[in-house]
């Protein structure tokens, strides 16, 4: 790469990016973000993600999981009956609203580097893992720094034509992850596009999520980050720009993440960012492809836990070991106070809606 505007806008076609943002077409270029008076986020968070109410083609659209809309409303509308803060996708703004009369935030979800993080071929885009050097790259940092702020100020300029004044509270982004190592374009484009965000934005919500290996930053946590690479970059970022810190565990098999994984990270965090534990939470990955509890929403369908059990009572199990174990860390517990966060029990049965519920309840009251 030349380190041109041209060179840095190459191939990049925003018309190709189909992330949680850009379903709102309204662009933020140019336009100002209404000022408000500042939203707290609730203590303690208690997290739901994945939510969406519009029709795609995806693996977890009515049909999947519910045999029909009115099945997915009513599933949601029992989960949220707890959560506080809800991520996902929507143009409902009589939804949002209603939460907010409750004391809760909609998040808007938004990606991360798309459109072009991959190549065509499907390898990560050779650019970002690159060395940082400023001779080459500022351009391209540039190009798509301002492009990632604007995106991600997007929802708060879209007021849904006039049905929501001021447009929505919060935005979820997704996601830091292991590509972003100190030093290269891809950790400086997430520091530049993460303050640029901040600065057009105000005091409105950011919500952060990253993989445990940026957690694991600079020690090598098995599985995670077994290289001890270093994040500190993306981790000064979520400190000093976002308001929330999600880190993602999503446990299949506690052979392969033991509980005690939870503890390592937060030790980890508290001894490079110890201001950044004050607003982080795990993201606990329960519903969909993670754990479909108990058996998934069609009849007859079953999930596999990993001793060859069905799937029903085991995961259910294991989510309530998971919350013991981040209660019980000397380092793990400090996140209690904060919240947790979920991804996505309420694609899930009545049953097992109204069971989390009653575990989040009683670890995260």
């Amino acid at each position: 790469m030349e380190g041109t505007v041209e060179d840095a806008l190459t191939g990049f076609d925003p018309a190709r990016d189909s992330d949680g943002c850009t379903f709102l077409p309204e662009s933020s270029e140019g336009r100002s973000v209404a000022s408000r008076p500042a939203i707290a986020l609730p203590r303690p968070v208690r997290f739901l993600d994945g939510y969406s109410n519009l029709s795609q083609a995806t693996a977890w659209s009515v049909g999947e999981h519910w045999p029909t809309a009115r099945d997915a409303d009513v599933s949601f509308a029992a989960a949220a009956r707890l959560m506080n803060v809800v991520g996902g996708k929507t143009r409902d703004a009589a939804m949002v609203k209603r939460l907010r009369s409750e004391g809760k935030i909609f998040a808007v979800h938004c990606g991360d580097y798309y459109p072009n993080r991959k190549d065509a071929e499907k390898r990560e885009d050779p650019i970002l893992a690159e060395v940082f050097d400023a001779t080459r790259h500022t351009d391209f940092l540039r190009a798509k720094s301002d492009y990632l702020a604007e995106k991600w100020a997007r929802p708060f300029v879209n007021e849904l034509d006039g049905a929501l004044p001021g447009g929505f509270d919060a935005i979820v982004i997704d996601e830091g992850n292991s590509e972003d190592r100190d030093g290269t374009v891809s950790a400086k484009l997430f520091v530049e596009a993460l303050r640029k965000l901040r600065v057009r934005i105000g005091n409105r919500l950011v919500l952060v999520y990253s993989t445990a290996p940026v957690a694991a930053s600079g020690r090598a946590i098995p599985p995670y980050n077994p290289g001890a690479a270093a994040y500190s970059q993306v981790l000064w970022a979520i400190d000093n720009f976002a308001d929330l810190y999600l880190v993602e565990v999503y446990v299949k098999d506690t052979k392969a993440v033991p509980l005690s994984t939870f503890d390592a990270l937060a030790s980890n965090l508290a001894v490079r960012r110890p201001a950044l534990m004050q607003k982080t939470v795990f993201a606990l990955g329960i519903g969909w492809d993670y754990l479909r509890y108990p058996c998934g929403y069609r009849p007859g369908e079953t999930m596999t836990y990993p001793h060859g059990t069905p799937g029903c009572a085991p995961a259910m199990t294991m989510f309530q070991d998971e919350l013991t174990a981040i209660r019980a860390g000397a380092a793990s517990r400090r996140l209690s106070a904060t919240g947790i966060g979920l991804y996505t029990f309420y694609q899930s049965d009545a049953a097992t809606v109204a069971a989390t519920s009653a575990l989040v309840k009683r670890y995260y009251p």
